[in-house]
C-alpha cells in the first residue's frame, strides 16, 4: 500500500517511545547488566507458549520498537551499511501498522486480523520484518541489517519478561505476507516475530538458572558491567577513532563472547538441562565461524570451550583489511572475522542473518566496556579473504564481514548542570575524560524538590543515576521540580475548649514550605455537617504562624473546620485532622454559668467536708 491509511496512529506516544525509566530496584529485568540480558536471550517456540489472554502493554511494544530500530543521540540503536533499510510492520488483533522511528509512532497501515500470515506461533503481537530494496539491493545484506534488528527485539523483550523467536527459513511464505500485507512493490518481507508473555515453564524466564561462567587459559571469565541494555543501545555508533592501544584479555573475552558464545544461565525446561547461545539461528545450524585478528596473528574463536586456536603468528589486520574491501580497518587494534560454513547451512539468506545478529551484540558489548566497533562487508572476494585469514584450504568457508574493536581516542568533555532546587554528583562544571570512560552522573534533588528530567545533548530522558560513556562531548543538565506541598502544623485554637455563642474563635497554624515557599493559606469551615463551606484568608501574624478568626455562631452549632496551603508553585495540601476535622460546639452563656456554679458548690462541699475531718481528728494526730 504506497499510501498509507489518513489515520495516524498515537497509540505509541512520544513519551512512551522516549523509552526512558527512573533507576529500578535491582533484580527487575530492566535494571540488569547487558550482559545478563544477552545471557537470557532464548527462543520461544517450543509448542503453544504464549499467552493469548495477556495483552501486551503498549508502552513496552514501544520499548521492542525502539530497541529494533530506533533514534538515539548517537544515530540509531542498531549500525547499518544501507542507510537503514530495515522496516518493522506491527499486527494485533484490529489493524496492521508501520513503525516510523523518526518520530517515534507507528501509523495505521491497514485494518484487519493479520496476525495469522503464513502460520507461525501465535501471540497478542505479530512482527513482520522487512526491507527496502531501493536502500538495499542485495537480499543478502538485507538479511544482515535485519539481523541487528531482530538481536534488539530478542534482547529487550527478555528485559520486559516477554518470549519472542525469529521466524523465518523454508517454511515462511513471504510473499503471502507482502500480498497480505499490502507491502509497496520495493519493500520484501523477511521474517515474523511473535511477542508475548509466555505460560509456564518460561514465566518470566524462571527457567534460566545460573551456571558456571564461560572461561579458559585464554581468556577469561565472562564478566557483568553496570551498563543495562538500554544505555548501551544508547551509545551505538561506528567509529574508526580508536586508540592504538591493544584490547585486555578481558576486553577480548567479553566481545569474543557477546559474538557467538554460550550463555552463562542454563535452561532447566530443556531435557537435559542446555546453555542457549547468545545469537539464536535458523534450525540451531549455527554455521558462522569466529576469527580474531590482531598484532599478534590471527585465531580462531572456538565457542564451546570460550577459548582461542591459533591459526597465523602474524599481524595480517592490513592484508584481511584490503581484502575484505575496508583499507580503513587496517590499523584497528581487533578485527573480528566472520565466515560460513557450506555444509552447515539452511539457507545462505537465513546464514547472513547471523552476520547482523554477532555484529549487534559485539557493539552492545563494546559500548559496555566503553570500546567502538565499527563494520563492513568482507564477501567480494572470498580467496583474498581466505588466504589473509589463513584458511586458503578451506573452501567451505565463505567469508562474510568484518567487525572491527577498538579504544576510543583522545579526551572528551562533559558538561554538567542543574537548575534550582537541586545538584548533581559530580558537581556541575565542565570535565575531561579520558575516551571510552564511563561516567555515572546522579541528580540530588534539595529539600522541597525531586528530580524530573535530564536534558542530554537537548534530549529528554529520567534515568537516576545516568551512566554516560564519552565517546563524545556531552552536555547534561538535571532538572528539578517543586512537586512537595507545604507542611501544615495546628498551633493552637482560642478558645482551646468550649466556646460561647457568639463568641469569635481564632486559629493559628505554622505553614513551611522549603521549595518555592508559601502562597497562601485558607481556612475553611462548616457549620452544616459538610453540606456548605465557608472559606477565611489567613494571614502571616509572625514566620510562618498564619492565623484567622471564625466569627461567632448562635449556640447549639457544631463547627468543623480545615486547613489548606498552597505553594508557589501550585502544590496544595489540606490538614483535616485525619479526615475527623478539627471541631467545637457553641454553648449558650447560661450553660456555662450553670457549670461554673455547679464547679464553686462542689470545691465548697469538699473544703467544709475537711475542715470537719480535721476537728474530728486528735490533737497529737494534727501536729
Amino acid at each position: 500500500m504506497a499510501l498509507a491509511l489518513a489515520l495516524g496512529l498515537s497509540l505509541l506516544s512520544a513519551a512512551f517511545l522516549t523509552v526512558k525509566t527512573g533507576k529500578i530496584a535491582y533484580g527487575d529485568p530492566l535494571d540488569m547488566p547487558v550482559e545478563m540480558v544477552i545471557s537470557r536471550r532464548m527462543s520461544v517456540h517450543y509448542g503453544d507458549y504464549y499467552n493469548l489472554t495477556s495483552a501486551v502493554p503498549w508502552d513496552s511494544v514501544s520499548k521492542v520498537l525502539w530497541a529494533a530500530y530506533g533514534y538515539t543521540l548517537r544515530g540509531k540503536t542498531a549500525p547499518t551499511l544501507s542507510d537503514y533499510p530495515i522496516i518493522i510492520y506491527l499486527c494485533n488483533e484490529t489493524a496492521a501498522y508501520k513503525f516510523i522511528p523518526e518520530n517515534r509512532s507507528l501509523i495505521l497501515w491497514k485494518q484487519g486480523d493479520y496476525r495469522g500470515l503464513s502460520g507461525g506461533y501465535p501471540a497478542p503481537i505479530q512482527l513482520y520484518i522487512a526491507f527496502d530494496t531501493h536502500l538495499c539491493q542485495d537480499a543478502h545484506w538485507g538479511n544482515a541489517e535485519s539481523g541487528c534488528a531482530i538481536q534488539n527485539i530478542y534482547l529487550m523483550a527478555n528485559t520486559l519478561n516477554l518470549g519472542t523467536v525469529c521466524e523465518g527459513g523454508l517454511w515462511l511464505d513471504r510473499t503471502s505476507i507482502n500480498e497480505g500485507l499490502s507491502l509497496p512493490s520495493n519493500e520484501e518481507a523477511l521474517y515474523k516475530m511473535p511477542l508475548g508473555y509466555t505460560l509456564p515453564p518460561y514465566t518470566n524466564y524462571q527457567n534460566l538458572v545460573p551456571t558456571i561462567r564461560p572461561s579458559s587459559s585464554e581468556l577469561p571469565e565472562i564478566q557483568d558491567t553496570a551498563m543495562t541494555l538500554e544505555d548501551a543501545l544508547d551509545s551505538v555508533f561506528s567509529s574508526h577513532e580508536w586508540s592504538q592501544n591493544p584490547l585486555t584479555k578481558q576486553e577480548l573475552s567479553q566481545v569474543l563472547w557477546a559474538s557467538y558464545g554460550y550463555s552463562y544461565l542454563e535452561d532447566t525446561a530443556s531435557s537435559p538441562p542446555k546453555r542457549h547461545r547468545t545469537v539464536p539461528s535458523a534450525d540451531s545450524y549455527y554455521p558462522m565461524r569466529i576469527y580474531a585478528a590482531n598484532s599478534s596473528g590471527v585465531y580462531q574463536y572456538l565457542p564451546e570451550q570460550h577459548t582461542l586456536t591459533t591459526i597465523i603468528t602474524e599481524d595480517r589486520r592490513q592484508s584481511i583489511a584490503q581484502a575484505s574491501g575496508n583499507p580503513w580497518a587496517s590499523s584497528a587494534p581487533l578485527i573480528i572475522a566472520t565466515a560460513w560454513d557450506d555444509t552447515r547451512i539452511l539457507t545462505v539468506n537465513t546464514t547472513y542473518i547471523e552476520v547482523g545478529l554477532i555484529t549487534q551484540n559485539v557493539y552492545l558489548e563494546s559500548a559496555a566496556w566503553g570500546l567502538i566497533a565499527d563494520w563492513g562487508k568482507a564477501d567480494s572476494n572470498e580467496q583474498a579473504m581466505r588466504q589473509a585469514l589463513g584458511l586458503t584450504s578451506q573452501t567451505n568457508l565463505h567469508p562474510a564481514s568484518i567487525i572491527t574493536v577498538g579504544h576510543p581516542s583522545g579526551n572528551f568533555n562533559l558538561t554538567i548542570a542543574s537548575s534550582e532546587g537541586g545538584t548533581t554528583s559530580p558537581l556541575p562544571g565542565t570535565y575531561s575524560y579520558p575516551a571510552g570512560t564511563s561516567v555515572e552522573i546522579t541528580a540530588a534533588p534539595s529539600s522541597g524538590y525531586s528530580f524530573d528530567h535530564w536534558l542530554l545533548d537537548g534530549q529528554e530522558m529520567t534515568e537516576n543515576p545516568k551512566t554516560l560513556v564519552m565517546n563524545d562531548n556531552h552536555t547534561i543538565e538535571a532538572f528539578f521540580i517543586d512537586n512537595i506541598p507545604p507542611e501544615i502544623n495546628l498551633l493552637g485554637q482560642e478558645p482551646s475548649g468550649n466556646v460561647l455563642a457568639y463568641q469569635n474563635v481564632t486559629v493559628t497554624v505554622n505553614v513551611t514550605d522549603s521549595g518555592s515557599g508559601v502562597s497562601n493559606v485558607t481556612l475553611s469551615y462548616t457549620v452544616d455537617n459538610g453540606t456548605s463551606w465557608n472559606i477565611l484568608n489567613m494571614t502571616e501574624a509572625s514566620q510562618n504562624a498564619y492565623e484567622t478568626t471564625i466569627p461567632g455562631h448562635e449556640d447549639g452549632t457544631f463547627v468543623m473546620y480545615k486547613i489548606i496551603a498552597s505553594d508557589n508553585i501550585g502544590n496544595q495540601a489540606v490538614n483535616n485532622n485525619n479526615g475527623y476535622y478539627y471541631v467545637y460546639n457553641v454553648i449558650p452563656e447560661l450553660q456555662n454559668l450553670t457549670l461554673t456554679l455547679l464547679t464553686l458548690m462542689t470545691l465548697t462541699f469538699a473544703i467544709a467536708a475537711y475542715k470537719r475531718k480535721l476537728l474530728r481528728a486528735p490533737y497529737n494526730s494534727r501536729k
